[in-house]
C-alpha cells in the first residue's frame, strides 16, 4: 500500500486555509485589475465628452451658416469682416469666430466665404473645429 503525504502547517496543525501571502497576491491582483478597468472606463468616458461638445460645436456651426445665408437672403449683401464671441452648451463654454469675406461679384450676384471657428477646453486638451462655407446672395 502507497502512503500519500500529509502536508501540515508549521504549527503542527493540519487545518485547510489560505496563507497570508496567497490572499496579499489575490488582493494585489484584484487592485490591479480594478485600477486598468477604471482607467479604461474614464478614457472611454473622456472620449465620448469629446465627441459629444464636437457635435455641439458642429450643430451650432451649421446653425450659424444658416443664420449669415437668411441675412444675406434678407439684406441682400454681407458686410466683409471678422466676428467672434462664445456660448453655453450642455454648461460648456465655446469660443468662436467667423470671418466674411467677399471673393467676388457676378452680375447682381456676390459669392462670399464664411470661415468659423469654434473652439473649447477639453479635460487636458484644447479642442478646435473649422468649417468654411460659400454663399450667394
Amino acid at each position: 500500500m502507497e502512503r500519500k503525504a500529509r502536508m501540515t502547517s508549521p504549527t503542527g496543525s493540519d487545518k485547510k486555509g489560505f496563507t497570508l501571502i496567497e490572499l496579499m497576491v489575490a488582493v494585489a491582483i484584484l487592485s490591479f485589475g480594478l485600477v486598468m478597468i477604471y482607467e479604461a472606463f474614464f478614457s472611454y468616458m473622456d472620449a465620448y465628452n469629446y465627441v459629444f461638445r464636437r457635435l455641439e460645436a458642429q450643430r451650432w456651426i451649421e446653425e450659424k451658416v444658416w443664420q449669415t445665408e437668411n441675412e444675406l437672403v434678407i439684406s441682400g449683401m454681407l458686410m466683409p469682416g471678422d466676428m467672434s464671441g462664445s456660448f453655453i452648451r450642455s454648461n460648456k463654454k465655446f469660443s468662436w469666430n467667423m470671418s466674411i469675406r467677399l471673393i467676388g461679384e457676378i452680375e447682381e450676384s456676390s459669392l462670399y466665404e464664411l470661415t468659423l471657428e469654434v473652439s473649447w477646453q477639453e479635460v487636458t486638451r484644447d479642442a478646435k473645429i473649422s468649417q468654411v462655407a460659400y454663399v450667394q446672395s
